[in-house]
């Protein structure tokens, strides 16, 4: 529901908005990019689901991720978000972060 929000009040897309908005200032490894474009570091998840040998697990993810989850980062990225949630430079002062 987030994603079409966003979609319909910027006019742009979830991605685009993301990019430019929330990821701008050096954010360079985070993203949701398609599980079949490489990604230069990208770790690689592992399964045994079902009982089976333990194999990649890129066949039981979602395509791309969405506003719902699945996109990937790094420590340092998320520190920098971590930062700006609470230097109030993504959202105003008077909403509260717990």
């Amino acid at each position: 529901m987030l994603g079409v929000v966003v979609e319909r009040v910027s006019g742009k897309s979830y991605y685009d908005y993301v990019r430019e908005n929330v990821c701008a200032g050096g954010d360079e490894f985070t993203a949701s990019l398609a599980e079949d474009q490489d990604v230069p570091g990208r770790s690689i998840g592992y399964t045994a689901f079902g009982g089976s040998e333990v194999h990649a697990n890129g066949d039981t993810l979602p395509y791309r991720g969405t506003s719902a989850g699945g996109g990937y980062s790094t420590v340092e990225d998320l520190q920098r978000f971590a930062g700006a949630l609470t230097n109030h430079k993504l959202l105003n002062p008077r909403i509260r972060i717990c």
